[in-house]
């Protein structure tokens, strides 16, 4: 069911020599705004001190790129917060939603939302009833064939001979499957849409540029991508970014805990920072000599050994940060009170233990089993990544010593 609602994309804007309320009332004046106002917000995760700032909201979304441009290049303001954080991520914190999650939603009669209300997240191992169409082909030439495949990537069923009636035949099955999510090759959905296009037959999407865009708001995955995680660790991925599938399924770990760490600042009252490049430059002797002096490795006996024993961390890096309260802002100073990392670190962490435990309560080859599996690698691949830096904080904060 498609459902709508009313969106203003937004900004904060900084003031530069001038009050704040002075500046939103010259801001007022641009023709495309839909209201400036002054609020308090936290000014940073390390000092936690609340400013004046503005709220810009923009009136259409197309036009917020050349407004917010125009503003930033006011002399009286200074530096512009949340500019960079997704729309999509701004319209489901705001309202402390949580893609892939439930809701309790109503609408009018015009299928207008009213209101909507988050359901909390519970530890269901079987994934959201998501139609998953999975497919590989190969239409090069006169003959080709098309392969869809089964939840595990075995063959389920193939469309083969000449081209056109193969690509039909697949468009029409297609059709009736009515996928939310499409998992094959970049190169055999492209080359889908660009044949479909030629031969004039129903299409799910278009091509342009090298852009590929779905229909119906549907979402294309790698078949690396969903036969490393299957749909449930897909559904883990999503949960944690807090962004539809279509934007945040193929990205690395680095980009998903940024762009959580951006819901949960902006969800906290703080301020958002624009992205940038920070990356540390040092000799290699100075990161020997005084960054790196927490291991000691030994030099090894050479030969054939027993009685060898291997000690491992069970998510040793996130155990860590909930453990001994480490996050950006206090590595260098007072731990008194939890880290901006620690909450949703441990909420992370604790998610991710249960499916790896749980898993061995079930039978190998069972559905049960492969959910589990791949909710916990999902996580376990922000976790791994999860003590390092990234974009916008490791700009204002640095890396860790």
């Amino acid at each position: 069911m498609k459902l709508f609602d009313r969106y203003t994309p937004d900004f904060y804007a900084e003031p530069k020599g001038i009050d704040a309320r002075r500046l939103r009332d010259l801001l007022e004046e641009h023709d495309d705004l839909a209201g400036v106002a002054v609020e308090r917000r936290l000014s940073s995760i390390r000092e936690m001190r609340e400013v004046d700032v503005l709220r810009v909201r923009v009136a259409r979304v197309e036009d917020y790129r050349r407004v917010l441009a125009q503003i930033e290049a006011l002399p009286c303001v200074g530096e512009v917060y949340d500019a960079d954080v997704e729309h999509e991520l701004k319209y489901l914190c705001d309202r402390r939603l949580v893609p892939m999650d439930r809701a309790i939603i109503e609408a009018d009669g015009g299928r207008r939302i009213r209101s909507i209300t988050p359901v909390p997240a519970g530890l269901e191992v079987e994934p959201p009833p998501l139609q998953v169409l999975r497919f590989g082909m190969n239409l090069d030439g006169d003959e080709g064939a098309v392969m869809t495949l089964d939840p595990r990537l075995e063959v389920e069923y193939v469309f083969s001979g000449p081209t056109r009636r193969v690509l039909r035949d697949f468009l029409d099955y297609f059709a009736d499957v009515d996928p939310d999510i499409v998992a094959c090759r970049e190169r055999d959905l492209a080359a889908t849409l660009r044949l479909g296009k030629r031969y004039d037959l129903r299409r799910f999407g278009s091509d342009s540029r090298g852009r590929l865009e779905l229909y119906g708001g549907r979402a294309h995955v790698s078949l690396s991508t969903y036969g490393r995680l299957s749909l449930a660790g897909l559904v883990e991925r999503v949960r944690y970014t807090r962004l539809p599938a279509r934007l945040s399924s193929e990205w690395g770990a680095g980009r998903a805990i940024e762009t959580r760490q951006c819901y949960e600042a902006r969800r906290r009252g703080m301020l958002v920072p624009r992205r940038g490049g920070f990356q540390p430059v040092m000799t290699l002797e100075e990161m020997l000599r005084r960054r790196d002096q927490g291991g000691l490795i030994f030099t090894p006996d050479t030969g054939l050994h027993g009685n060898v024993a291997a000690l491992d961390f069970e998510s040793m890096f996130p155990h860590l940060i909930t453990r001994r309260n480490i996050s950006y802002e206090n590595v260098r100073g007072s731990r008194e009170r939890e880290g901006f990392l620690v909450d949703f670190t441990r909420e992370t962490l604790e998610r991710r233990l249960y499916f790896k435990h749980l898993r061995y309560k079930y039978p190998k080859g069972s559905d049960e089993r492969f959910w589990c599996e791949g909710r916990q690698l999902a996580l376990k691949e922000i976790l791994f990544c999860t003590y390092g830096y990234s974009g916008c904080w490791a700009n204002r904060f640095g890396n860790f010593d």
